[in-house]
């Protein structure tokens, strides 16, 4: 006896695959910006063809995963609450406990 999948299960479905889908597209423009940047390629002109500005589209693809955790850091607690007691951690190590906190939060968020 065939069981039949509810609505939502359907749809859950074709969210992961699409989500998927939104990855695997998400790796070929970066891979594509970063192929046009060492051709010469402006972030102006990369900006256009994305349909989105220069700025934009440098904070997306050219930043390092370390400055883009560093920016997360800052925007989310404020530069007065990084410093920690006696600084006996560096900023790697601060960015990589931030990264490592956002990382807990995504895998408890979609256990939900």
């Amino acid at each position: 006896m065939e069981i039949k999948k509810q609505k939502w299960e359907l749809l859950e479905e074709a969210l992961v695959a699409l989500a998927e889908e939104r990855r695997l597209v998400e790796n070929k423009i970066a891979a594509t910006v970063k192929a046009a940047r060492k051709e010469g390629t402006t972030w102006r002109n990369i900006g256009i063809s994305l349909g989105t500005s220069q700025q934009a589209a440098w904070e997306r693809y050219g930043l390092t995963d370390v400055q883009k955790a560093e920016r997360s850091l800052l925007n989310s607690k404020g530069a007065e609450e990084i410093e920690l007691p006696g600084l006996e951690r560096t900023r790697e190590e601060r960015i990589q406990a931030r990264a490592a906190e956002l990382k807990q939060k995504r895998a408890t968020h979609t256990k939900e």
